[in-house]
């Protein structure tokens, strides 16, 4: 029994003491004279204020720091039965980890947690992995574990002022279960530095742990902060007065390819206050549109300044802001993989490579590479995160196969589910009060874009697997039946593709007849192209001067599907129109081109016998045609697509006497010289 503490006989009830309470003071973690704040009672965290309110959780959130009187009045005695008593601690003891009171009446005070405890219980868990300032344990209950038949609280991951949301993974400094248990924050002196969310309890039926997030407090170095405003001032002052221009031009001709901004999201940020986005998604934004300057009829003289200056500007301070990586700076860092190539390179050049590797780590850093259908985050963000990790999917399986190198991403690594045309529709309206920054075409969702992207998205999804398969690093040892194993395995995929092919819409599909409009679907159509050279090299491997004699190598069995399959290629090119062959291709098409016109030189080389020979050079001769008719449409931007395949063709061409008077004397040589 508390001292000083009795039973009424007479009353029937218990005398309580209270202490007078005032809100608006400086506050001390426990303090019992200085009431907490509405927020902090609500979440049962310190209330720490330092002068005056508002006090350091509301100001982080940038919440309104109130106390109302109603909620802070004492409840009223309950009456009990004669004669009971009650032995209520003074206070909880300090260090006492199994301590639950529960606020559910239909649940025991006296159920101890431990990390087998239903987290829906709604309870109030004593913190045992950190205290207040004052040396007292923190309660707190779990922000998105609802109490029974209470819906459980959805909160963003994203839009929380001064704070960011990183992924904590199972090997994390905390034990999902454990931290499912005993809740706490991270405390630097008066300050909460960081916070631990949980957004989904997980299953002890299906063996999935609880997920959580550190909610982390933006604070950086000042110089830091100091280049990102500098970046942002820099970038607005380069393209003024012609943003609201580029910004259509970039929803015209970037976005039906490449649509991996939230087009309404941004579109409301944008006018409500730009410089409070990231500096690098607008400036990654105004870089790929300027390119297309010339097609937009509101931005009229010539482009005030080059590509590589805004996106210069931009990349400076994507740097500093990955310090606090979301979805704004994951967008750019996408956006940012495809500006325009030196025309100076012959091959591509590794800062793709190293981009994609800072741009998949960005997305794990937020937690995309997790499945977020049950997680207690709003519908929007659950459906833009699925589009962004698919879009950082993709974007990694192209710059792998553009350097040769193996994907950042593996089967293990995520557990994303499938993108649906509901995810790739949603958002893409633009209010009525935002339509002068989208022409008509691009002022309501497009069904060919969404459905575009499914495609593209499942075609890296085929080639990730054929990568997987066949163009692994080799291991030390290999023995007869685990080199044949791919043969069988490339098969299937062979046959994936070919499903893939004929079930494309017809939306998605080039016209056979010449045609003056951009149906941006021609990318689309090179990458499955170079996905369909990669498979047939996998099944003709190993390409030798052994196999090409061999009338039962792969090489030999494979060589006429590949040949008649292949031909496609160069009817292809030459169905490309002014439009397409002049509007947006992204980075990776380049490699494309050039994979696709090294595997015709590789069916030329590779030919066994006259007729092989003479169709292969067919193919070539075509191919050839149609990058001269091509050169002679291209813009700037087109010229450095089509340029470093047509320099391996001419040198093809060059050397094309001497291959043909002896193969056998040019062992060494690899296409493409």
């Amino acid at each position: 029994m508390i001292p000083g503490q009795t039973v009424s006989a007479q009353a029937g009830q218990r005398r309580r003491f209270t202490i007078q309470s005032d809100f608006g003071s400086a506050r001390q973690s426990r303090s019992r004279k200085s009431r907490p704040c509405d927020a902090c009672r609500k979440r049962k965290t310190a209330c720490v204020i330092r002068s005056a309110p508002p006090c350091v959780f509301c100001k982080t959130r940038g919440l309104d720091c109130q106390s109302s009187g109603a909620a802070a009045r004492t409840n009223t005695p309950t009456p009990v039965s004669p004669g009971a008593t009650s032995e209520l601690p003074e206070r909880v003891p300090t260090l006492s980890p199994e301590v639950v009171v529960s606020h559910n009446p239909q649940l025991p005070a006296h159920t101890h947690a431990s990390p087998s405890v239903d987290a829906s219980a709604g309870a109030v868990r004593l913190d045992a992995s950190a205290s207040s300032p004052g040396g007292l344990p923190i309660f707190s209950t779990p922000s998105s574990v609802p109490s029974i038949g209470v819906p459980p609280l959805i909160r963003t991951l994203e839009d929380n002022p001064g704070q960011t949301s990183h992924s904590m993974g199972l090997a994390a400094e905390q034990d999902a279960n454990l931290l499912s248990s005993f809740r706490s924050v991270i405390m630097n002196g008066l300050e909460i530095d960081a916070e631990f969310v949980q957004v989904c309890p997980g299953s002890q039926e299906t063996g999935k742990p609880p997920v959580h997030f550190y909610l982390v407090v933006n604070e950086f170095f000042p110089h830091d902060d100091k280049v990102k405003e500098e970046c942002s001032d820099a970038i607005e002052e380069l393209v003024a007065p012609h943003s609201d221009g580029l910004i259509r031009a970039y929803f015209k001709h970037v976005h039906p390819v490449l649509p991996v901004v939230s087009k309404g999201r941004f579109l409301r940020r944008y006018a409500e206050n730009r410089r409070q986005m990231s500096a690098s998604l607008r400036g990654a934004i105004y870089a790929l549109a300027c390119v297309f300057w010339d097609q937009e009829p509101s931005l009229a003289g010539p482009c005030p300044f080059e590509q590589h200056a805004v996106a210069d500007i931009a990349l400076t301070s994507l740097q500093r802001e990955l310090d606090s990586p979301n979805l704004d700076k994951l967008q750019a860092s996408l956006l940012l993989l495809h500006l325009k190539p030196c025309d100076v390179d012959s091959v591509e050049h590794p800062r793709t490579w190293t981009k994609t590797a800072e741009t998949v780590a960005c997305a794990q850093m937020i937690g995309l590479h997790q499945d977020a259908e049950m997680w207690n985050i709003p519908a929007w963000e659950k459906k833009l995160r699925k589009k962004m990790w698919w879009a950082t999917f993709a974007a990694d399986v192209w710059s792998s196969l553009g350097h040769g190198n193996p994907p950042h991403i593996y089967p293990g690594s995520y557990s994303t589910s499938q993108l649906t045309i509901e995810d790739m529709s949603f958002d893409e309206d633009v209010p009525a009060d935002l339509q002068q920054f989208a022409d008509t075409a691009s002022s309501s969702k497009q069904r060919f874009t969404a459905v575009r992207f499914l495609e593209h998205v499942k075609l890296a999804q085929i080639l990730r697997e054929a990568l997987g398969i066949s163009f692994q690093v080799p291991r030390n040892t290999t023995t007869d039946e685990s080199f044949m194993s791919p043969r069988r395995t490339l098969i299937d995929m062979k046959a994936d593709l070919s499903h893939w092919q004929d079930m494309l819409p017809r939306c998605l599909l080039i016209p056979t007849h010449p045609s003056d409009l951009a149906c941006h679907n021609a990318a689309l159509h090179l990458g499955d192209y170079a996905t369909q050279a990669l498979i047939f090299r996998g099944l003709m491997a190993p390409a030798t001067r052994a196999s090409r004699s061999e009338p039962a190598s792969n090489l030999r069995k494979w060589f006429p599907v590949a040949l008649g399959e292949f031909a496609g290629f160069p009817a292809y090119m030459a169905r490309i129109n002014l439009q397409d062959l002049n509007g947006f291709w992204g980075r990776h098409a380049r490699s494309q081109l050039i994979l696709c016109g090294n595997f015709l030189i590789y069916l030329f080389l590779l030919a066994a016998d006259k007729e092989d020979v003479r169709a292969a050079y067919s193919l070539i001769d075509s191919f050839h045609g149609s990058l001269s008719r091509l050169e002679s449409l291209a813009g700037p931007a087109a010229m450095l697509l089509i340029g470093p395949v047509a320099l391996r063709m001419n040198s093809f061409f060059a050397q094309a006497p001497d291959l043909m008077r002896g193969l056998s004397q040019v062992e060494g040589l690899t296409p493409g010289g």
